[in-house]
């Protein structure tokens, strides 16, 4: 579907505009003449929340924009398949002439995957070739053997590398494209995902229309669709989030049970509050239905550990025997009898 049909266009330009005069209006009351292209606060952030998290796997999605955010050429580095029986010099020699020849500009290294795998296996090592480029790219042979090796560092800065048919005809073609775009990683393990799609030294218009291909592109590849995407936002690093869309419906609720959900739609905010209802409702029930629980069994809730910790009873009896029992106990509940005493003494 396109954009329209979801985000009214007229909406996002006008967050776009109120974004766009919160970072003049700071670079004037902090005297600044420029903010650095690739400063933090220079980044237009599109995050996506989802009422209901799924898929087998996260998958990372390129956005090819319109317009690039991108002011420089990116400085990329390219992970290869090994040669057999051959050493890596003779590897990164092919794969450089290989790219010479495509008239390739945008690789600045390659790097043999047996390279990557003895020299980077220290943390500080993988730390500091995720701050070395801007963006990895990798043969698609040894693409899935890299989040093992490459760690939680890369995908921490959003650094994963990016898969390469290495024998398409069109090789510059798929590598210029691949670094012009932006990517978002859609997590089956989390709600929300973010990527940044613009800078502030594009126009309104630029990064209005980024933020279009954005939206279409996300709508079209996460779980569930445009029914299981609960809000978009719209934020620079140092602003605010605006809502761009927002959905107050959940696909799970049964619109026809109630006449208030019945009379719900996503233009009507100020049921934000009985959204929440719902959803506290609605977990409710779906707990109640785990546990196959009858309808005049209670919900029993668990106890927070804070009100463990403040109903434990300190040690009674005397001086001797009280120490005779902290020294008996472990370090957690010695923790938790003090803290006990602590409350106690504090309600006197």
């Amino acid at each position: 579907m396109k954009t329209t049909d979801h985000v009214d266009a007229s909406k996002i330009r006008q967050v776009v505009d109120a974004l766009l005069a919160f970072v003049k209006q700071k670079k004037v009351k902090e005297g600044q003449k420029k903010l650095a292209l690739f400063d933090d606060e220079s980044l237009f952030e599109l995050q996506m929340s989802v009422w209901k998290v799924g898929g087998d796997k996260t998958r990372t999605v390129p956005i090819h924009l319109p317009h690039n955010m991108y002011q420089k050429d990116r400085d990329a580095l390219l992970i290869v398949k090994d040669i057999k029986d051959k050493p890596t010099e003779h590897t990164e020699f092919v794969y450089k002439d290989l790219l010479s020849v495509n008239e390739i500009k945008g690789v600045s290294e390659v790097m043999p995957f047996s390279v990557l795998k003895k020299e980077y296996k220290p943390f500080e090592a993988k730390r500091n070739l995720a701050k070395s480029y801007d963006i990895f790219l990798a043969d698609e042979a040894v693409r899935t053997l890299l989040p093992s090796v490459l760690g939680k560092e890369f995908y921490k800065r959003n650094k994963f590398p990016i898969k390469i048919n290495l024998e398409k005809d069109n090789l510059k073609a798929t590598i210029d494209r691949a670094l012009r775009a932006a990517y978002v990683c859609l997590s089956n393990r989390g709600s929300c995902s973010s990527v940044n799609i613009a800078h502030t030294g594009m126009s309104a218009e630029e990064i209005a229309a980024n933020v279009k291909e954005t939206v279409d592109t996300i709508g079209n590849h996460v779980n569930g669709g445009w029914p299981n995407i609960k809000s978009i936002h719209l934020r620079t690093k140092s602003s605010l989030s605006i809502p761009v869309y927002t959905n107050l419906i959940s696909p799970e609720w049964d619109l026809k049970k109630s006449e208030v959900l019945a009379a719900m739609d996503n233009t009507d905010i100020a049921k934000l509050k009985l959204q929440l209802k719902l959803e506290q409702s609605h977990s409710i029930e779906a707990e109640r239905k785990r546990k196959d629980l009858d309808p005049s069994e209670k919900l029993k809730s668990k106890r927070p550990k804070t009100a463990l910790l403040y109903k434990a009873e300190p040690f009674k009896g005397t001086r001797k025997e009280r120490r005779a029992k902290l020294n008996d106990s472990t370090p957690r509940q010695r923790l938790r009898q003090r803290k006990a005493e602590a409350k106690i003494r504090q309600e006197k």
